[in-house]
């Protein structure tokens, strides 16, 4: 019996592409919703993750909602710690007093942090010291507002108070990068980083903050602390390379980043908690996963909102056959059709999902060995694709 899945109804092409989420059977029944989560445009214009019954039989203590441990201090301009944070209040409104002029410079010295400008917001609306901020720090705390003004119902932020949207761009940028290193202060203070990760991949497609995202995630995931949001925007990158951060936490020394990898990555074939092999041996596989199949991943919109082990991205096995990399966002392949790849898929489409996937991998190792050679094989019959295919595999998927 195949270790796959039986491949889900595939909703972006009526002429019912197949494809399978190459992974074993999960331990969920899986029910199309009624706003469907693989829907092209269901995310057009949401910035924050959308909220579904939680869909399988896991102990609801998976959601991870305990306080976390918080990072380490700041100097009086550069705040992290909560214990500290009323007494570097106190030492900055005692400056204001003393000398309004130092306060200011302190505030919007280039090299704060946006967790410092985060601690003083209070101190700031109660000296009305806003018109005295540069426009970088007036803009983070009227964004920050927006933000928290809304709480979780909020799907957007007005960015009608940003002169160009490019400002916008940079500024979330710097809340997330500057903020990052101080996650876990306050539940306000990590739903604006969440905020900002998310706008910052799903509007200005920014893929440079990955990293940063995987390491809060991790952190997050050590501490029992929610993260469930900032995975979603992390995959809402549509980036198949950012797979590579996760499976580095594969060999991670730390027993949790290695469960949580298992987690996140359990869309892979051989990749489960129950697996004997090295760390190092994991990762490689996976490195060598994403080198055979990145080309032709599909992003499903899978997240832990929905799902346990969720299937972010599934393979185009018609794109794999034909060797024709995806559009970065569409179950299409790239390259324009010819007569002759409908005739192909014509027939391929007929087969059974054990044929298809035995074809779709032996086709693209046959092109990267010999191009000419995988040619010749396209133009025999698919019954006789399949019994070479056999012979040079052993029938091995």
């Amino acid at each position: 019996m195949l270790p796959y899945h039986t491949p889900r109804p595939f909703p972006y092409s009526s002429s019912n592409i197949s494809h399978y989420p190459y992974m074993y059977p999960p331990a969920h029944f899986y029910r199309p919703l009624a706003i469907s989560p693989f829907d092209s445009n269901h995310y057009h214009n949401t910035t924050t993750p959308p909220f579904y019954p939680f869909r399988d039989t896991t102990d609801p203590s998976e959601h991870y909602l305990s306080i976390g441990q918080l990072k380490t201090a700041y100097s009086t301009h550069r705040l992290s710690t909560q214990q500290n944070n009323n007494l570097q209040k106190n030492a900055f409104h005692t400056l204001v007093e003393s000398d309004i002029q130092e306060a200011m410079n302190q505030i919007n010295d280039e090299q704060i942090s946006f967790s410092s400008l985060f601690q003083l917001r209070d101190v700031i609306r109660e000296n009305n010291l806003f018109e005295g901020l540069n426009q970088r720090n007036k803009t983070a705390l009227l964004l920050t507002d927006d933000i928290l003004s809304h709480g979780t119902e909020k799907h957007t932020i007005d960015l009608s108070f940003c002169d160009y949207i490019q400002s916008a761009h940079t500024i979330l940028k710097w809340i997330l990068e500057t903020g990052s290193a101080h996650d876990g202060l306050s539940s306000d203070h990590d739903a604006v980083l969440d905020i900002a990760a998310a706008f910052l991949v799903k509007l200005f497609h920014e893929k440079s903050v990955l990293p940063i995202m995987a390491d809060m995630i991790f952190e997050r995931n050590r501490k029992g602390r929610f993260n469930h949001d900032l995975v979603w925007a992390f995959f809402e990158a549509k980036e198949p390379q950012s797979l590579i951060l996760i499976a580095n936490r594969l060999k991670s020394e730390n027993q949790k980043d290695v469960e949580f990898a298992h987690q996140l990555l359990n869309f892979i074939p051989g990749i489960g908690t129950g697996n004997m092999v090295s760390a190092d041996q994991q990762y490689s596989y996976v490195i060598h996963w994403l080198q055979d199949n990145g080309p032709f991943l599909h992003y499903t919109g899978e997240s832990l909102q929905q799902l346990h082990k969720p299937s972010p991205y599934v393979i185009i096995l018609e794109a794999k056959y034909l060797c024709k990399p995806l559009y970065a966002n569409k179950a299409e392949v790239a390259a324009p059709l010819s007569s002759k790849d409908f005739q192909l898929l014509d027939a391929y489409s007929k087969l059974d999902l054990h044929h298809k996937i035995l074809l779709s991998n032996y086709s693209l190792s046959l092109y990267r060995q010999n191009p000419t050679w995988w040619q010749s094989w396209l133009q025999y019959p698919i019954a006789e694709q399949i019994k070479i295919a056999k012979a040079r595999t052993g029938g091995r998927l």
